[in-house]
């Protein structure tokens, strides 16, 4: 008994989910950490500046796959790590005479939502383009 077309076209439909499901993953996971990376470099040029401490602390925390409720999610960010950056962030009436400005972090984030949200788009259509090929 032969192979009929279907059962090819299944086969190779299968194969492509196979590959589907472990490159989107992994593309979204380097997508999603070269955003953070972005974003924690833009944060650092517009952190206030005294002794350069803060800019100097503003990194991306680690990655985790957080899988609840049937759902699989990325879970990152970024941080300063220094005592007083949480009011240097929030406090908008402080005075920064060297440079920088409160919302260092949010603000990047807002103006540059669309090119995020539009890198990782394209980070998983190309690794369905590359499972398909």
């Amino acid at each position: 008994m032969g192979s009929t077309a279907a059962d090819l076209k299944n086969a190779k439909t299968l194969a492509f989910f196979d590959k589907a499901i472990q490159q989107v993953p992994q593309a979204m996971q380097k997508a999603f950490r070269d955003v953070l990376l972005d974003l924690a470099a833009q944060g650092a040029q517009r952190a206030p500046i005294k002794f350069g401490f803060l800019r100097g602390s503003i990194e991306p925390l680690a990655i985790t796959v957080d899988k609840l409720a049937g759902r699989t999610r990325l879970v990152g960010g970024v941080a300063a790590r220094t005592p007083y950056a949480h009011k240097q962030h929030e406090h908008e009436e402080y005075n920064h005479p060297l440079g920088g400005e409160a919302k260092y972090l949010t603000r990047p984030l807002q103006e540059r939502e669309e090119r995020y949200r539009d890198s990782l788009a394209k980070a998983a259509m190309d690794a369905l383009k590359k499972a398909a090929s």
